[in-house]
């Protein structure tokens, strides 16, 4: 676009601005400070992006031609749906492009807001809550907390709709790959398919734990993460025989393969429990779940109770064990739902001191020094020396009072739920005292 688009900008300008700042940025040393320097520039750019689009959009551009705009830039489809939708979020709420250009919050934590946002008709671009929480969450927990957050605004009704028409449409369908693969795909309703997957990585574990664990590097495992899941899969669907690794060796792994069950972790409040059990419970993603599962699930499973103090503080063992307890497992799967730095499922998730056992420091085997971590975070934090720590992030709303609650203008449960504490963890380097002698690395391999 030639000339001045607008009274007082002159592109070319900018141009030659911006030519300037490469070139003289282009002789940066090579550091970890110009990697963050950058990073804060190509933020602030992104940003603007947003401002501008979110400009066009009340000037009368719908969505689609913002997001066609993106794609004119030579943006691929989705990262141009992606800005399209941080620009309607900005629109709505301003300061969520000034908390952009200012670092506040990334732009994982924006895409999560703007997800929100279109979920609710624009609610959660201006939702102050779910902005704490998001930031306090960061990139890779940023959109399980958007997820929980839509999820906590929708009524009763319409999870139990949602259930019913994906249990209708359930399906298995036998297709063959790109890769000139076998393949089944299962789709049906979330719970059943969370289920379904907590129980293959359950499993996939105990095929892990066979094959020698964290005690064997990844060159001299077996099998992969993925051949793994297979296994355990195959050994799921047909009843054994199907779990032993291809390479030759002892099938002596395979006779390790104990059945194990596997939970399905519910989430309730005491204010929602009756002599049958609860009557509003969530999954650990925090999807609420359908009155026709719970009903289901009241009548075949046995509730186990997990009861916190003020801090979410359980279940004290000292120095007297080295491993986490079963009761202290599932009191941190009740407390952190996954790993508290990437999310992922509890059942692929260990139990980390947060001052290593056999460090000169000597770490505890209590609750609140311990946390839930994946392999791969576990691994990462270790080789590089860090230490876990978690600060106290913003307060969960939680679930609002039932309609079926004795006195509903009572704000027992609100004032309950508002005072819910949650983590924000974080990492800082490890003191000396703090490290743990090394393992052998493990990689992906846990599963």
């Amino acid at each position: 676009m030639a000339g001045k688009s607008q009274a007082g900008f002159e592109p070319e300008v900018a141009d030659a601005m911006f030519a300037g700042l490469e070139e003289y940025l282009s002789n940066a040393p090579a550091t970890c400070a110009t990697v963050s320097l950058l990073a804060g520039h190509r933020r602030r750019l992104s940003a603007l992006e947003c401002q501008v689009l979110a400009d066009m959009k009340a000037a009368g551009n719908s969505d689609r031609n913002n997001e066609s705009a993106a794609r004119a830039t030579g943006a691929s489809k989705r990262v141009a749906a992606a800005v399209a939708k941080r620009a309607s979020a900005v629109a709505q709420n301003r300061s969520l492009g000034d908390a952009l250009a200012e670092g506040d919050i990334g732009e994982s934590e924006l895409d999560a807001i703007a997800y929100a946002s279109g979920e609710t008709g624009g609610a959660g671009a201006t939702s102050e809550e779910l902005f704490e929480q998001v930031k306090a969450a960061g990139p890779d927990k940023a959109n399980a907390v958007a997820r929980q957050w839509v999820d906590e605004q929708k009524a009763q009704d319409e999870h139990d709709a949602r259930y019913d028409r994906q249990r209708r449409l359930r399906k298995v369908s036998r297709f063959t790959t790109r890769r000139g693969t076998e393949a089944l795909m299962a789709e049906g309703d979330a719970e059943t398919i969370h289920l379904i997957e907590d129980w293959l990585v359950a499993k996939a574990d105990e095929l892990f734990q066979a094959d020698g664990g964290r005690n064997v590097s990844v060159a001299d495992h077996p099998r992969t993460y993925d051949q793994r899941r297979f296994d355990a899969f195959a050994e799921l669907m047909s009843g054994g025989g199907a779990s032993a690794p291809d390479d030759g060796s002892s099938s002596a792994s395979c006779s390790a393969f104990s059945s194990r069950d596997v939970a399905f972790h519910v989430i309730s409040y005491a204010s929602d429990w009756t002599d049958d059990g609860p009557t509003k419970a969530f999954s650990l993603d925090g999807r609420r779940l359908p009155a026709q599962l719970l009903e289901r699930l009241s009548c075949k499973a046995t509730f186990l109770a997990t009861v916190f103090d003020g801090e979410g503080e359980v279940l004290f063992h000292g120095r007297k064990k080295r491993l986490a307890t079963p009761a202290q497992v599932r009191a941190l799967i009740a407390r952190d739902k996954g790993c508290v730095q990437c999310g992922a499922n509890p059942l692929r998730c260990q139990a980390h001191h947060l001052t290593p056992f056999n460090s000169p420091k000597a770490g505890k085997t209590n609750i609140d020094e311990m946390a839930l971590m994946c392999s791969s975070c576990h691994q990462q934090l270790h080789d590089n020396n860090q230490t876990l720590y978690w600060t106290h992030g913003p307060p969960r709303r939680g679930p609002t009072p039932s309609a079926s609650s004795k006195d509903p203008d009572s704000d027992a449960d609100t004032k309950r739920c508002s005072a819910m504490p949650t983590r924000a963890w974080k990492t800082r380097p490890a003191s000396p005292d703090e490290i743990a002698a090394k393992r052998p690395k493990s990689g992906r391999a846990g599963s």
